[in-house]
């Protein structure tokens, strides 16, 4: 399994920190110049433009929500994409929260500069369960029904939050990881400060590809089956080709 650059789009004037599928045609990104995009992916145009104080997009929860924050707030904003307007503000957390995963319609799990992953309820808003971690949590990714995977500084692991406990770490990479993807039962997908793009067997812990960059990878998205969209912190976004 490999890789082919498609293109580059270059319209945003900060740190890309985060990419989303919105629908089949659409893609969304955010950027430390605090503005969210919404591309159209066969043209590969940008259609639409929203001015918010959010750096981060997290969750699509549904075409026309999406889940955000700011580095610099202490909190998560579900934004309207229809109106740009923020619906609700969660707030509570004891530092920048760098990543949340849904888990289910209510569930989600959150981690951040506090060095844990909280399991919440986003009804509620109640604290299920905290997983501690050495370090500043950059990525949460849910991996099954039961299980998440979390990207912090060299390391990969995989925890049974229902459980609690973690049940496998990959080793492999020589600076944060800033962002894993899914993409089958058995792969797992990572991109990381060290300028490289892994691509990991879940089950073994086993580095089955390791792609070389120009620069740290702050993004990665799965399109389809063969497709993947990295973002840089040079502003740029490249679309590849995996075979």
């Amino acid at each position: 399994m490999g890789f082919t650059f498609r293109k580059c789009l270059k319209t945003h004037s900060g740190f890309i920190t985060s990419l989303i599928i919105l629908s089949k045609t659409e893609l969304v990104s955010g950027s430390l110049d605090y503005i969210i995009k919404i591309w159209d992916l066969g043209t590969l145009n940008c259609v639409k433009t929203i001015r918010v104080l959010s750096d981060k997009i997290f969750v699509k929860l549904s075409k026309k929500l999406i889940l955000c924050s700011s580095f610099n707030d202490y909190s998560i904003k579900i934004i309207k994409l229809s109106n740009e307007e923020i619906s609700q503000n969660f707030k509570g957390y004891n530092g920048s929260v760098t990543s949340i995963a849904k888990l289910s319609k209510t569930l989600i799990a959150s981690g951040g500069y506090d060095a844990s992953i909280k399991i919440r309820d986003i009804e509620t808003e109640e604290c299920l369960k905290t997983l501690d971690l050495t370090d500043i949590i950059r990525i949460i990714v849910k991996l099954n029904k039961y299980q998440i995977v979390s990207g912090s500084y060299c390391l990969i692991k995989i925890w049974d939050f229902e459980m609690g406990q973690c049940t496998k770490t990959l080793n492999g990479h020589t600076e944060d990881v800033l962002y894993i993807v899914k993409l089958s039962k058995t792969k797992l997908l990572s991109g990381s400060e060290d300028c490289s793009i892994k691509i990991w067997d879940s089950l073994t812990g086993t580095c089955l590809t390791n792609l070389k960059t120009t620069s740290s990878v702050t993004y990665l998205v799965k399109i389809n089956k063969t497709q993947i969209v990295s973002g840089s912190e040079v502003a740029s976004i490249k679309l590849w080709d995996l075979f």
